[in-house]
């Protein structure tokens, strides 16, 4: 009974260890938060996590074209990325779209954090706002897919995170500090108080 149990077992342990390393971490598609000042022109980053033995990738950018002007893109992170893996036709509508194969058709990897373009654009807002960019595309139906694919082309999970743009009119606009009227910001006064926002 214990010899027919361990034969039966054996097999289970090999399948499921061999299929947990099959299995490939998520990639992590995401725009760190960023300021920028009304009208000036902002460069944001597009940035991955768990970018390893990947050999093709597309997914779209989309914003309010009434609060940012799509400028340009560059800072390319990965082999064979250039401007002509974009489609920008849609940009006047906050839509942007990139897919991407390597021209040697080998798989990449990157370090996490890495940037893979940087987008450009105009703050067109007239006072201080925050403003999204997302990875979900709202111009197409259907809608364009993000997809990340391993050199055995399996479909990756793909975690994605948007940016917030937070426009202001001036930089000093983003630290207030005040002091309590009956407090001393003194640091000899155990109870002194400084509170910045």
């Amino acid at each position: 009974m214990l010899r027919s149990l361990f034969t039966f077992l054996i097999p289970l342990f090999i399948f499921f260890t061999s299929t947990s390393f099959a299995q490939q971490n998520p990639v992590d598609l995401y725009i760190p938060a960023e300021i920028g000042k009304i009208s000036d022109v902002l460069s944001i980053n597009v940035k991955v996590n768990g970018f390893t033995d990947i050999i093709a990738c597309q997914a779209s950018l989309n914003w309010n074209p009434a609060l940012l002007k799509f400028i340009g893109v560059s800072d390319f992170g990965i082999a064979y990325l250039g401007e002509d893996d974009f489609g920008t036709t849609n940009t006047d509508f906050g839509h942007l779209r990139f897919a991407w194969d390597p021209n040697d058709a080998l798989p990449v990897s990157v370090s996490d954090s890495t940037v893979l373009f940087s987008v450009q654009f105009e703050i067109l807002v007239t006072e201080n706002q925050d403003i999204s960019i997302s990875f979900t595309d709202i111009t197409s139906n259907p809608a364009f897919p993000i997809e990340f694919a391993n050199s055995k082309y399996d479909l990756l999970a793909i975690n994605t995170y948007p940016g917030i743009i937070s426009a202001v009119a001036d930089f000093k606009d983003l630290v207030t500090i005040r002091s309590t009227p009956d407090r001393s910001c003194d640091e000899k006064t155990p109870l002194g108080s400084l509170k910045a926002d």
